[in-house]
């Protein structure tokens, strides 16, 4: 369905925006995108902005409570409503939750005035849930099974329940606000997925400047939402990028430079050229799950993660203290391999620094050998803390974890307990590798599974709907590929360095103990 794009030029300009020989134009592969006009636009150096959009049209926390002050009484009551508890609930009123209120009152709630809003001409061009079908969270139930039993179809799926769950904090206080609107799964789903699909995050793309004169000026707020140019597709060879304006009066587009221009050899944009920005170094998973597709030999590599809940047993009271201290450390409960950070532990498979805390603690035992102990105290405000005890040495509150790590490392079988982390994510990894490359009900061995399924969703697929359904099951199968391979080649690196500790003389000693206990035990 066409998108109404006249009133929203109109409505750019009306608010002072810029936007000289670009325009939004449909694309045979991303709905639509900006692109150039029929005249070739010269290139300079320093850039000249081939757009801009002032500051006030970017919707930003803090614009939205402004304009919700200004304007919109019920926003503004059900927004400080959702303030005033957030000390009552573990939900908390953040950045992206305000924004997403905000679309979900304009989409849903504004149209219904007698008046218009001045927000109206933008939010009539945001995707509408039918346009949204190559993304993840709006799979029909044949395209969500081509995901089955990988670890994007968990996400998809935690993912509903945690919006589930926003729903169920902030439906009370839309009701209250007199929004007569029923807010429902599928209603903030829809402005779950706008919201990721067209977010700037100023805070990683400062990040990624490594500008330390622009790090200070960076924005107090990270999630914008910059009309126009959020109309820019993702390439791996962008051709501009976004910059806020040194005054904080808006956002420019600028264009990215050929290495080679200078004033004996100018460059030029062509004409009906497609304007493309960097969304960052992100893998395929994050590219499907966030914006529905994939890049075909993507060179940014996939990062395994796995949960670390499997690794402790919530019934036995000391792995409930285990895990009781890895939450009062602040630690995420996944464990994350990605072996190109320099950071990451390569004898564990390129686990990163955290997941390693979190398996040392999986492994360790309270016996003797290991020494691993925990206990209450109080602070000096009285407040009780959860303490650590590795071998009688007490690891203080203060950077527990990467000092808890550093008397992991300082004990006299220090190989023993990283083959239990190896063996341990080994089995785990093995479990998954099963998982996605297994044999469904009804299926027959040998088959390539997901093509025998990809089969029969396109063979079901009207003719209206089959170049979608036809991007999606290209897309599923590049990602299904990547996670196969990434999980195949962690196994492999980790079963290389079992080995290698194998051959370690203190695992060797250690596991000849062992069974000289067993079989004095068993002459008892």
């Amino acid at each position: 369905m066409a998108i109404p794009l006249d009133p929203f030029r109109d409505w750019l300009i009306a608010n002072a925006s810029i936007t000289n020989n670009i325009h939004v134009s449909s694309t045979p592969h991303a709905g639509y995108g900006l692109f150039t006009s029929s005249v070739p636009i010269p290139l300079s150096d320093p850039p000249k902005p081939l757009a801009f959009i002032p500051s006030h049209l970017l919707v930003t926390a803090s614009r939205v409570f402004q304009h919700a002050r200004d304007h919109e009484q019920k926003l503004l009551q059900c927004l400080e409503s959702l303030q005033s508890t957030d000390n009552e609930t573990p939900m908390e009123l953040t950045e992206r939750l305000i924004v997403l209120l905000f679309l979900v009152y304009e989409r849903h709630v504004r149209t219904k005035s007698h008046s218009a809003s001045s927000w109206k001409s933008y939010i009539d061009i945001l995707p509408t849930p039918a346009s949204l079908e190559n993304h993840p969270l709006f799979y029909t139930p044949e395209l969500l099974s081509l995901l089955t039993n990988t670890r994007l179809h968990d996400a998809v799926s935690a993912k509903r329940t945690r919006l589930q769950r926003e729903i169920e904090w902030l439906a009370p206080h839309v009701e209250a606000a007199g929004w007569a609107l029923q807010l429902d799964l599928e209603i903030w789903t829809w402005t779950d997925a706008v919201f990721w699909s067209r977010v700037v995050s100023m805070e990683s793309q400062f990040a990624e400047e490594k500008n330390v004169e622009h790090v200070r000026q960076q924005p107090s707020e990270d999630y914008h939402l910059i009309p126009f140019v959020d109309f820019a597709n993702h390439s791996l060879t962008p051709n501009v990028r976004w910059h806020l304006r040194d005054d904080g009066s808006g956002i420019d587009l600028l264009p990215i430079l050929p290495l080679t221009i200078s004033a004996d050899n100018p460059a030029v944009l062509p004409p009906n050229t497609e304007l493309c920005l960097s969304y960052g170094a992100k893998p395929n998973q994050e590219l499907l799950y966030l914006h529905g597709f994939c890049i075909p030999e993507n060179p940014t590599p996939p990062a395994l993660v796995i949960p670390a809940l499997p690794f402790f047993n919530p019934a036995n009271g000391f792995d409930r203290r285990k895990l009781a201290w890895l939450r009062h450390c602040g630690m995420s409960l996944t464990l994350t391999f990605d072996p190109d950070n320099p950071n990451a532990e390569e004898w564990a498979g390129g686990l990163a620094p955290e997941s390693v805390v979190a398996m040392y603690i999986a492994v360790l035992t309270e016996e003797p050998e290991d020494g691993l102990e925990f206990r209450m105290e109080e602070d000096a405000d009285g407040h009780p803390i959860l303490l650590l005890m590795l071998s009688d040495v007490t690891v203080g509150p203060t950077d527990a974890a990467s000092a808890f790590a550093h008397e992991v490392r300082g004990l006299q079988h220090y190989d023993v307990v990283r083959l239990r982390v190896v063996a341990m994510l080994l089995d785990a990894l093995d479990w998954h590798l099963a998982r996605v490359t297994s044999v469904e009900e009804g299926e027959r061995e040998g088959e390539d599974q997901f093509e025998t399924r990809a089969t029969r969703v396109l063979e079901g697929t009207d003719e209206a709907r089959h170049d979608v359904v036809s991007r999606v099951v290209d897309d599923v199968r590049t990602y299904r590929k990547d996670e196969e391979r990434v999980i195949s080649e962690t196994v492999s690196r980790l079963a290389g360095v079992r080995d290698e500790l194998m051959e370690s003389k203190v695992v060797k000693r250690y596991l000849r103990e062992r069974q000289e206990e067993e079989e004095g035990g068993e002459g008892l």
